[in-house]
């Protein structure tokens, strides 16, 4: 995991991203690997993605040693965000998550930029 090394410039890092939604589940693929958009004090980001939370849990159960980070929506199905989060810290120890929660307008946008970003 990279947060369990010294930081180092352009280390590769691997994203899981946990959401229902189809849209989501590419915008934010795309926006991390968007050099726009990238830091460019790391390297390549390889995004992982899971629909609900037992497909997340079975995800870093395989590979667990590879994952450096995690971003879940709140309402997904099975556990919710938070609740993910809990199972998470329980089962990996202090993988980071970061919680997010989509309001429909902010929807609206990430979805015209996805589409006016391809």
């Amino acid at each position: 995991m990279v947060f369990d090394l010294p930081f180092y410039d352009h280390m590769n890092i691997t994203v899981l991203v946990v959401d229902d939604d189809p849209i989501f589940l590419s915008i934010i693929p795309n926006m991390l690997k968007n050099p726009s958009y990238k830091d460019t004090s790391f390297g390549e980001i390889t995004v992982m993605t899971a629909n609900d939370s037992s497909e997340a849990v079975h995800k870093l159960i395989g590979e667990c040693n590879n994952i450096d980070i995690v971003i879940t929506d709140y309402h997904i199905p099975g556990l919710n965000g938070l609740q993910l989060k809990k199972k998470i810290k329980e089962e990996f120890g202090n993988l980071p998550v970061i919680g997010v929660r989509v309001f429909l307008p902010t929807y609206r946008t990430l979805e015209h930029l996805h589409r006016s970003n391809p």
